[in-house]
């Protein structure tokens, strides 16, 4: 009679380790599942903070380049009179000097604007001026400009800067007409005339969609000017507000 004891031992053997490969492919498979299912998970729950958080989120951006005077770049200069100086605002080293020559004369300040000037959105400007001496005859306007149709929006109160004894934030608020064509031919036209006195220094100007950073609810302009400081490209505010009030984020 043959001995089969080996034969049954190896098919045990065999049958074990069958077991262990299903049993392991099993866990595997269960492993990969459940990370899928966790990276799903995952994702809708960083899409939905995501979405949250967004919503919170006010995004300005300044339209205007070199907006702190500090390169030889962005803006056009009508005369010899404007010219960037040392009479800096802060930490920064230099800032752009409008000293009109004679009563009679009128000197700009202009910047092309690469980004889309969108009719109907509520623009803000804001800057920092500084004139120490007495100034008079002052004739000031800011606005912007549709360079195709010859149309000007300027900023209200922004007409006269006299004995401003030191640097200070001025700002304004303008609505571009939603019956305008919409194009990308802009300019800001700053312009000095007839001024007397002291020069006027201008520096750290922000340019700001709000319509597109808030949407229809406009922060108010005393919030903006004690908020809003320069930079460049892109800064968010948190919409912690109850549509008046933004807290920087």
């Amino acid at each position: 009679m043959k001995n089969n004891k080996g034969f049954i031992s190896m098919a045990i053997v065999y049958s074990f380790f069958i077991i262990f490969v299903a049993v392991a492919g099993l866990i595997i498979a269960n492993y990969t599942h459940n990370r899928i299912l966790i990276h799903e998970m995952n994702k809708d729950i960083k899409d939905e903070l995501s979405a949250a958080g967004n919503a919170r989120l006010a995004r300005f951006t300044n339209i205007l380049k070199n907006g702190n005077m500090e390169q030889n770049t962005a803006w056009s200069l009508s005369d010899s009179s404007i010219s960037y100086t040392n009479q800096q605002y802060a930490s920064y080293s230099r800032s752009l000097q409008l000293a009109v020559p004679s009563v009679s004369k009128t000197v700009t300040i202009t910047q092309n604007i690469s980004a889309n000037i969108v009719p109907g959105h509520a623009y803000y400007l804001g800057m920092k001026a500084y004139s120490p001496l007495s100034a008079t005859g002052t004739n000031s306007s800011i606005a912007l400009k549709q360079t195709s149709s010859g149309s000007t929006y300027p900023f209200p109160n922004l007409t006269t800067f006299v004995s401003l004894q030191s640097w200070q934030t001025i700002g304004s608020i303008v609505t571009i007409p939603s019956s305008i064509a919409n194009n990308n031919n802009w300019q800001l036209v700053i312009t000095e005339t007839n001024k007397t006195g002291s020069p006027l220094y201008i520096d750290d100007l922000v340019l700001i969609d709000l319509t597109a950073a808030t949407g229809s609810t406009i922060p108010p302009l005393e919030w903006l000017k004690a908020n809003i400081s320069y930079f460049e490209g892109t800064a968010l505010y948190n919409r912690t507000y109850d549509g008046n009030h933004l807290t920087s984020y």
